[in-house]
């Protein structure tokens, strides 16, 4: 379950999308590995942290905390750019009392701790059409893991999990060109993208306390985008005066579960499914509906003036009807743009061409009594090399 709990605090407001949203935040490789060669074409270096821990599910659920750093370089005069990303996930359950079997608490025992880290390379290849491909590999831990012997959770600090998984994705993005406004002096421009992702491939995981290999939650993820705005100029200066993103993907639960018979005996067993398995393109994409086995993501964001933003989305199936997220941000991209075009000197030239700054806060069931808020930092450095 941990490895599905979405890290960035921006797709976060907006229905946990990303993997067909073409992004420069530094999570992005998370959602589609893809977004590496994205985030590559035009930024050097990121790095994001939550400045304080979230409190997933509020109190039903362990603590999160994420830390993420991206790098990307293109060549001089080259249509290709490379990208490079590292993400640290560490869910924490804490200290809790331990009921024994006779219902009286024995002593105050440490809970299991789950982690991962997930190292991924990204190309991005700009010519006509904006393709992307990435590759993620994951190193999962987990210790302290509660045991179920004879329906109590024992806590048992010599069982440990570790087990490695890989994502792969494609993200490829058409740009429709800008339109000249007739009653104002600006462009209105639009893009579409399709992204699809597969996450969790391999790894499975046995516990003393069963018989069968817990498979990893592997899935896959398809979707599309659509980016648009209009676009001005302050002082000699460009900016997006506004920008409005929409992203739909359907994420498909690729395990299932099916009974086996042996020497008469029955048996419940985890097996994987074929990639895209459950997914029907019409229902779960165009008419933006979940099901059983398909979780729709829908997300949208409008941004004015590169500084303020505003997310909203829902999840939709396989146990998340009607669950709502919204979210804020800010960025110090249009504020140093603008302070540039007012007084061209060095230290706002830097500002504004090589520096973002960049703070989202949002809510992942908004509303319910497992609300969930997520905080994140990142700073985004360009041009250094």
């Amino acid at each position: 379950m941990f490895l599905k709990v979405s890290p960035s605090s921006q797709f976060n407001g907006m229905g946990s999308v990303g993997n067909s949203l073409p992004t420069n935040d530094v999570f992005g490789f998370y959602y589609n590995p893809a977004q590496l060669g994205n985030f590559a074409k035009n930024n050097n270096f990121g790095f994001q942290f939550y400045p304080q821990k979230t409190d997933w599910q509020k109190d039903l659920g362990p603590e999160l905390n994420n830390f993420g750093m991206s790098v990307g370089y293109k060549p001089e005069n080259s249509l290709f750019s490379f990208g490079f990303g590292f993400l640290h996930s560490h869910f924490d359950y804490g200290t809790f009392d331990y009921t024994n079997e006779f219902g009286t608490k024995d002593e105050k025992i440490i809970g299991p701790t789950y982690s991962y880290q997930a190292f991924s390379l990204g190309i991005n290849y700009d010519w006509i059409i904006d393709f992307n491909a990435g590759v993620t590999f994951k190193n999962i831990k987990g210790k302290n893991l509660l045991l179920n012997y004879n329906e109590f959770f024992i806590p048992q600090d010599t069982v440990k999990l570790k087990t490695q998984t890989f994502d792969f994705g494609i993200l490829a993005t058409i740009p429709f060109g800008k339109i000249s406004s007739k009653s104002y002096d600006g462009k209105y421009f639009l893009n579409a993208s399709l992204g699809f992702s597969v996450r969790n491939l391999g790894g499975s995981v046995k516990y003393p306390d069963k018989e069968e290999s817990e498979l990893m939650p592997r899935t896959s993820v398809l979707g599309y985008s659509l980016v648009g705005g209009y676009e001005g100029e302050i002082n000699g200066e460009t900016f997006d005066f506004v920008k409005l993103s929409w992203s739909v993907d359907a994420e498909d639960d690729l395990t299932k579960k099916v009974v086996v018979v042996t020497d008469g005996k029955s048996t419940l067993k985890e097996e994987y499914q074929n990639i895209l398995a459950n997914t029907n393109p019409w229902k779960n994409i165009i008419l933006a509906e979940g099901s059983s086995k398909i979780i729709r993501h829908l997300g949208f964001k409008v941004e004015l003036f590169e500084t303020f933003s505003f997310m909203k989305g829902s999840l939709d199936g396989d146990g998340f009807d009607g669950r709502k997220t919204i979210g804020f941000g800010f960025s110090s991209k249009g504020i140093s743009k603008y302070l540039y075009s007012k007084d061209e000197n060095e230290i706002f030239e830097f500002l504004s061409q090589d520096v973002e700054l960049k703070y989202f806060h949002s809510s992942f069931f908004d509303g319910s009594d497992i609300e969930s808020k997520f905080n994140g930092v990142s700073l985004v450095l360009k041009n250094i090399f």
